[in-house]
């Protein structure tokens, strides 16, 4: 018989995290007698890591989303509406108004801004070449009529910056603390099941959870190699290994956060 090893889940980032009680549920589900055994607790364990699930979502997905989606469609039309209108211009037969284009043309060129690049990229960007237009080659605007589509510009991409400020700065310890509390019930409810399945299988001396203990087993070794650097044994990986206790570093109270992904 063996015991299924101990992890720090502490040291998983959240996506890590998440992914290892992902899979963890589902390698219980997987082997009827063992949720059976445990099935009181898996319950728990379940709903603990609904809450995980939830408290990720929010934390990786700002109210401000939606707001900053459909402030950088405006902008994006109106910087590609500024180039198809200088494009459109270019057509006048007259040279002054072409002359106009031309430069205006190579300013655009020389920003080489992108509607699909990073938002705070695009943002800067427009900001600098807005700066230009209104400021250096106002003249030229201004000859083409294009003032009143250069301060829409503007304001759309104004609006960007502040929701992205704005986001940023709601991305609260509040809302970092729910998701900390969340881990750690999880790691509790999965400390639980950990410990009573090692008991069960030392007392029962039976082969029931072998099959279960030897894959946990060896997830929890790829988990410790490829996420948390940490050096195995040559024979953690199958049904032996220190036994896993919930408390002490088995939960956490210093988890380290992944990144907010950016939209």
């Amino acid at each position: 018989m063996g015991e299924i090893s101990h992890i720090s889940l502490q040291r998983l980032n959240n996506g890590a995290h998440f992914t290892f009680h992902t899979n963890v549920l589902n390698a219980i589900k997987s082997h009827t007698k063992v949720a059976k055994k445990v099935a009181s607790m898996l319950q728990v364990y379940q709903s603990a890591f609904k809450a995980e699930d939830e408290a990720l979502a929010i934390s990786t997905k700002s109210f401000l989303t939606d707001e900053i989606q459909q402030a950088d469609d405006k902008r994006d039309a109106l910087y590609t509406g500024l180039k198809n209108s200088i494009k459109a211009f270019s057509n006048i037969p007259n040279e002054k108004t072409q002359q106009a284009c031309k430069v205006l043309t190579q300013l655009l060129k020389d920003y080489r801004i992108d509607t699909k690049d990073q938002l705070e990229k695009e943002t800067g960007l427009l900001i600098n070449l807005v700066d230009d237009l209104q400021g250096k080659y106002r003249a030229e605007v201004s000859l083409l009529s294009l003032g009143d589509l250069v301060k829409s510009l503007r304001d759309a991409n104004e609006r960007v910056r502040i929701a992205l400020e704005q986001r940023n700065a709601s991305n609260s310890t509040k809302r970092l603390g729910a998701l900390k509390k969340a881990r750690q019930a999880s790691d509790q409810a999965y400390g639980q099941i950990v410990k009573f399945l090692n008991a069960y299988a030392l007392v029962e001396e039976t082969t029931d959870y072998d099959l279960f203990i030897g894959q946990l087993n060896s997830l929890i070794v790829r988990y410790k190699r490829e996420v948390i650097g940490q050096k195995v044994s040559a024979g953690e990986g199958g049904n032996g290994g220190t036994p896993y206790f919930p408390g002490g570093d088995s939960g956490g109270s210093e988890i380290p956060e992944a990144p907010e992904p950016m939209v």
